[in-house]
């Protein structure tokens, strides 16, 4: 499983390439969350120094196992092409690690804004994968935290035939998605089109096209070692000739 660590600061990336355990922080020396209206507060058990020009570092949360899994993403454009032999020549997906604030999931708690240390368990121990921006997240909401591009799973899409998306008007137009997974086990991809007002996508029997954190997104699985190659349809929605 994966570890997450909520540092307040910038920490060297050679500190984490020891393969020994991760610290753990008592309960009694953690701070402790409190509210104040709309604000979240965090009060220190006991005294502390900082010195001048200095700065110290608070615990705040200590979790041993959080349920965490890897979403790929793939940006879809449409109106580009897919020629004969594009499916030889792939692009990379982006790697994501989601989990949901929850207690069931092993937080629960408000995560403030901060650094995230994403780490991989090894026959070497604990690796780091990535540091990262944390963002305010709220109890309840799912939490992405985007870790690069992958070496191990690749995609592309695009409308078949002469005709591109614009010239069918209102009318819908073929298109193909191909993904290919070098890795063991089933994996989750996210194929991203952008806008919801930019196109309707309607994808194979087992998929959705649904609007999530603003973007129209089709979510497929794609088996272990194998490829997801399907026909799909788009095209333009009437919001998108509004204007004309």
């Amino acid at each position: 499983d994966d570890v997450i660590v909520v540092t307040a600061s910038k920490v060297r990336r050679d500190s984490f390439a020891s393969v020994s355990p991760l610290s753990v922080v008592s309960e009694e020396a953690m701070a402790r969350e409190e509210n104040l209206a709309d604000f979240k507060l965090y009060r220190v058990p006991r005294p502390v120094t900082v010195s001048s020009k200095g700065m110290k570092q608070i615990a705040f949360l200590s979790r041993e196992a959080i349920r965490t899994r890897w979403l790929y993403e793939a940006r879809c454009e449409p109106d580009d092409e897919f020629y004969p032999g594009d499916e030889e020549d792939l692009e990379e997906t982006t790697i994501r690690l989601f989990t949901e604030n929850t207690v069931d999931f092993g937080l629960g708690a408000s995560l403030p804004m901060g650094k995230v240390n994403a780490f991989e368990n090894t026959t070497l121990g604990p690796q780091l994968v990535a540091e990262l921006e944390l963002r305010d997240y709220p109890v309840g909401q799912e939490v992405e935290l985007p870790l690069g591009d992958s070496a191990k799973v690749f995609a592309l899409c695009g409308y078949e035939g002469e005709t591109e998306p614009d010239d069918n008007g209102a009318r819908w137009t073929k298109m193909r998605m191909v993904i290919s997974n070098a890795n063991e086990a089933p994996i989750r991809v996210r194929i991203n089109f952008g806008f919801p007002g930019e196109w309707e996508v309607r994808p194979g029997r087992t998929e959705d096209a649904v609007v999530k954190n603003g973007d129209l997104v089709v979510e497929a699985e794609v088996p272990g070692n194998g490829t997801y190659d399907r026909k799909w349809r788009v095209r333009r929605p009437p919001i998108y000739f509004a204007d004309d």
